[in-house]
């Protein structure tokens, strides 16, 4: 049976010189945003790995209890990590509509976070953002090359630096990505590096959809 895809279709999901000269891993304050969806059971299994990674420094927003306002309220906190685990969407139409999915329900948008809604808000500790869904660095060009999408929005509100994906992607290949990556950045690697060297441990064993999905856009 294929795997799960992180777009909505809805289906697929989808630091430290990032975060250097920021706190140092043992003190960085990290979010975790989850989707709340038995399609994606990885979703699950990425949050436990955050919990085993980061230990009491890790906030879990499970979005079954939480809507778009509550996310985007906390997003505002001062986090040095933000990490989204869920289904992504890209709109060509209307990049500003591009979306990170809360729930198995594309359409309700009390359940969803669009590019547009994330300009409402100032990230004050310019964090990382991690984002472990579909399509989810995508952005629209447009005779202003204005960058609209989720990436654009990240970077405009605060961001260091953003962790996403070029494509669709599958959930266990999230997961994987995110074990090596987290351990990296927790090692004290910038983000940026952590990036490059869970790609070069995924390289050997999978193939350059699953290795290069994830790319790093930001300040080094």
């Amino acid at each position: 049976m294929a795997e799960d895809l992180r777009t909505t279709k809805p289906h697929r999901r989808g630091i430290t010189a990032g975060l250097r000269g920021k706190a140092s891993p043992a003190a960085m304050h990290v979010l975790m945003v989850t989707y709340q969806g038995a399609d994606l059971p990885s979703v699950a299994k990425e949050a436990e790995l955050l919990r085993e990674t980061w230990g009491s420094n890790v906030t879990i927003l499970e979005t079954s209890f939480a809507a778009k306002s509550e996310v985007l309220a906390r997003l505002a906190d001062r986090w040095d990590l933000i990490h989204f685990a869920g289904h992504g969407t890209f709109d060509g139409q209307d990049p500003w509509n591009s979306a990170l999915h809360l729930t198995a329900d594309p359409q309700s948008d009390s359940q969803r976070v669009t590019a547009s809604d994330l300009l409402e808000v100032r990230l004050p500790q310019s964090p990382v953002v991690v984002l472990s869904a579909c399509s989810s660095a995508l952005a629209g060009g447009g005779p202003l090359n204005d960058a609209a999408g989720l990436v654009g929005a990240l970077l405009r509100i605060g961001a260091r630096g953003i962790v996403a994906s070029r494509w669709p992607v599958y959930d266990q290949t999230a997961l994987a990505f995110m074990k090596l990556f987290h351990s990296a950045v927790r090692r004290g690697t910038s983000a940026q590096a952590s990036v490059r060297e869970a790609q070069n441990a995924l390289r050997s064993e999978r193939g350059v959809e699953d290795w290069a999905a994830f790319s790093y856009i930001g300040a080094p």
